[in-house]
């Protein structure tokens, strides 16, 4: 089958398929397709002003290796305060299933962390922070 040269059928006459070719694709064909399952993440704006993060492990683990690089690699250039706030806010990740974030943590963890983290997942977070209600 892989060394003979392609031939396109006719315009009028349907293609027709060697027969080892149904015994491949016929037991495909019957399987089941799974959906995707939903998104676990979500961000949701409490009447405190805080953001409440329902994260799942992935986009957990990226928030906070994303946070202790910042930390790690750029901690020389950050003034004390804004140090300490994300040291706040990486100890908050690491504690609680899930956290809740002053705007001023989520602001500072997107804008110093942003640049460990790919640009897909950077436009998934901010999106889910923006739409946060």
């Amino acid at each position: 089958m892989y060394g003979q040269p392609y031939v396109a059928a006719p315009p009028n006459q349907p293609l027709r398929l060697p027969p080892e070719t149904h015994q491949q694709i016929t037991p495909l064909a019957n399987q089941q397709i799974s959906m995707p399952p939903k998104p676990t993440s979500k961000v949701k704006r409490l009447k405190d002003g805080r953001f409440k993060f329902t994260l799942d492990p992935e986009l957990r683990s990226i928030l906070f290796n994303a946070t202790a690089s910042a930390l790690h690699f750029d901690a020389n250039e950050f003034p004390d305060y804004l140090f300490a706030l994300l040291q706040e806010t990486l100890e908050t990740l690491r504690e609680l299933e899930e956290p809740r974030l002053h705007r001023s943590q989520v602001l500072a963890m997107l804008q110093f962390s942003s640049k460990y983290i790919d640009g897909p997942t950077q436009v998934l977070i901010v999106g889910m922070v923006q739409s946060a209600k």
